[in-house]
């Protein structure tokens, strides 16, 4: 008969590979699977924020989309999951995004 605290570990790291083929073969539904209850949720956090995507069009939207990922790592408390940070694009000149800042849109 396996011990509860090796039994509790199997069950944990058995989630946490789910998780990493959810976030392979399907990462939409990883939000999903956080859902379901607290060991899934923590093993797909690990994978929710292994790698951050951000794309410059303003600096306001950059401004919220980095406040955005901050507040998620802070309510998580796990910034060490982060493994990768890409940001794509170029800060458009003080001009230019205070025009798309006004832009209708």
């Amino acid at each position: 008969m396996m011990a509860a605290p090796a039994l509790a570990n199997l069950l944990t790291e058995a989630v946490r590979q789910i998780a990493e083929f959810i976030y392979l073969e399907h990462l939409p539904s990883l939000s999903s699977f956080a859902l379901i209850y607290k060991t899934c949720h923590a093993a797909a956090t690990t994978w929710r924020l292994r790698d951050i995507h951000l794309k410059i069009i303003s600096r306001e939207q950059l401004r919220r989309d980095v406040t955005h990922y901050l507040g998620i790592i802070n309510r998580n408390q796990n910034p060490k999951h982060v493994r990768w940070v890409e940001i794509k694009g170029e800060m458009p000149r003080k001009q230019e995004d205070e025009q798309h800042t006004e832009a209708p849109g």
